[in-house]
């Protein structure tokens, strides 16, 4: 797979990643000259790269089922980097709709740009700690040497 793999991070080849993206709306309302936000909604939108045998491939015997073992973890492991990132959608969303009500909608705007970007910033860090603690998911499983 390291010959194969077309996943490479700072030159390193990868057998899978996952890349994240968070978009949030809110919807802000004025009453009596204040404005507050009154309702969140985040989006997630998660892509996952991970490596598959093509079906005409001619394997030796045993190779699918030791390959379908490795996916196995692979898949667990970066479901749990796709779990940060629901985590970091729900908390935009609990922590947006407390943003303090002020008497300029503007203000509302900005505020809730720093807060959600302290947010990612934040579960960005604590992506890169999962793969920094995990050793890149060596770990979790995630080595072809536990398969043979």
């Amino acid at each position: 797979m390291d010959n194969t793999s077309p996943i490479f991070t700072f030159g390193e080849v990868r057998h899978g990643t996952v890349n994240w993206k968070i978009k949030y709306y809110y919807k802000r309302e004025r009453i009596d000259g204040i404005c507050s936000i009154t309702a969140v909604k985040t989006k997630v939108n998660v892509i996952y790269h991970v490596p598959k045998i093509a079906k005409n491939y001619k394997s030796p015997k045993g190779t699918r089922q030791v390959f379908q073992r490795y996916y196995e973890i692979l898949k667990t492991y970066l479901k749990k980097h796709a779990e940060i990132a629901v985590e970091a959608a729900d908390e935009i969303e609990k922590e947006l709709v407390k943003i303090k009500p002020l008497n300029n909608c503007e203000l509302i705007k900005t505020d809730a740009k720093r807060v959600a970007k302290s947010i990612l910033v934040k579960y960005k860090k604590k992506n890169k700690d999962y793969e920094i603690r995990t050793y890149e998911g060596f770990l979790e499983g995630v080595r072809v040497a536990k398969l043979l």
